[in-house]
Formats: C-alpha cells, structure tokens, sequence
C-alpha cells in the first residue's frame, strides 16, 4: 500500500509541474532519434532568427562527476547570455549574471544545489568527465533563484567553453595509431535547443516549421512543447502505471 501510493503520489507531482510549464511558452527540440542524436549548434542561431521566437539556447547533458558522488546532479551546457531569457521565470542578481558572462571558466548554480554542496559565489566546482571525456574545473559565478516547483539543483556550463574543452581531446585510431580530433565526434553538438517562444499561439506553427525544415537533413528533429518535453520521461519508464 505504501509503495502504491508512493507511485501515485509521484505521478501526480510529475503531472503537475509538467502542467505548470504551460504559462512560459517554450518547446523543445531534440534529434529525431532520441537523446542520443546530435544536433548541430548552428541550428540555434537558425532557430532565433524564426518569427515568434523571442530566445534560444542550446542544452547540451554535460554529465561529469562531482568528488566522489556516483549520481551526477544535472548540468548543461548553456548559452550564458540567453538562457535567463528562455528560462525568464529564473532569477539571478545582475552582477553575478554578468560575471557569469563574462568568464568562460564560470558557472550557475541554483539555490538548492548551493545549499545541498554548501557552495557560495566564488568557490571552485570542479567535475570529473563521464559522459564525455574532459574535466571542467568551474568556479561558481552566480546562484539563481526561482519558483519552488522550477529545478533550483541544475548547473548550468557555457556552451562555448565546454566546446573548446571537447576539441582538445584526442583519441586514437582503432584501426591505425593515427590521432583523430574530438571535435570529429563530440563537439558542436547542441544537444537540445529550448526556445521561448512569443506567444502560446506561436508554439505549435514553431514546431512544425522547425521539424518541416531540417526533416531531409542528416540529422532530422523532432520539436514539441515543454510539457510533452516532461512527460517522454514518464514515458521512458515503461508501462509503469499499468
């Protein structure tokens, strides 16, 4: 009885704060095959300049590893001079917004992630290479705020910098000792791109524009509100409510 109501009472929350993203006006857009898809970082600056698009980020999983912690806490590669205005409902102090910026060493933090790691402004955040293979040795520039049903535990990266880190990497050859870039594999890669659009109305002829014009291309897309964004995570979890 206990584990059901746990389940319910979790589907409940899911539902609601999925429910709550509908008033920002933004969607998401991802490869057409899933998370695991690339999608161009140049496609972010064709995205912005569609009618009925007001900011674009791209949001790319970093994935790295905080000390000795086994689950890493969220963190995505952003655009440091958009994504407050993609995610408008977030707030940051204008000068550590500016900071942040302005070092490519920087990084945001939310205020719940600060108090779980007892971070401050200034202190260093350094995190292991998982997902992909660079460190980043980040030094938190400023801490947003927002609503308590908005994600406060997210760090967010410079997208730029993050980039510059990949392109360092080398690997070798399986099939040679030839030395191959990184960036042949892993660099420019938006992962995800998050739009605020204008209006509610703007949305949905956003969606199908923006998946009509990349369907031919080598790496087809697939663009939906946040809300359906929310709830493929649901939806990874099999026929759980079943």
């Amino acid at each position: 009885l206990s584990l059901m109501m746990i389940l319910m009472s979790f589907f409940a929350i899911s539902d609601e704060a999925n429910a709550s993203t509908r008033i920002f006006n933004r969607i998401a857009c991802l490869n057409a095959n899933g998370f695991a898809g690339k999608l161009p970082i140049a496609r972010v600056g064709e995205i912005a300049q569609l009618d009925g698009v007001v900011a674009v980020t791209p949001f790319n999983w970093v994935g790295g590893k905080y000390r000795d912690e086994i689950m890493p806490f969220a963190q995505f590669a952003i655009d440091p001079n958009a994504v407050f205005n993609v995610m408008n409902e977030l707030t940051v102090p204008p000068g550590e917004l500016k900071s942040f910026q302005e070092n490519k060493d920087g990084c945001a933090i939310g205020r719940k992630l600060a108090q779980d790691k007892k971070l401050k402004v200034g202190d260093k955040l350094p995190l292991k290479g998982d997902a992909y293979p660079v460190d980043l040795d980040r030094t938190v520039r400023c801490i947003y705020d927002g609503p308590s049903n908005r994600d406060l535990r997210m760090c967010l990266l410079r997208w730029d910098y993050f980039d510059e880190s990949l392109k360092k990497v080398v690997f070798r050859s399986s099939s040679s000792t030839a030395i191959q870039p990184a960036s042949a594999r892993t660099s420019g890669n938006a992962g995800m791109i998050f739009i605020k659009c204008k209006t509610a109305d703007d949305m949905a002829p956003l969606c199908k524009t923006i998946d009509d014009r990349y369907r031919n291309s080598e790496f087809p897309c697939r663009t939906q509100t946040e809300e359906a964004f929310g709830k493929m995570f649901e939806e990874m979890l099999g026929d759980l409510k079943g």
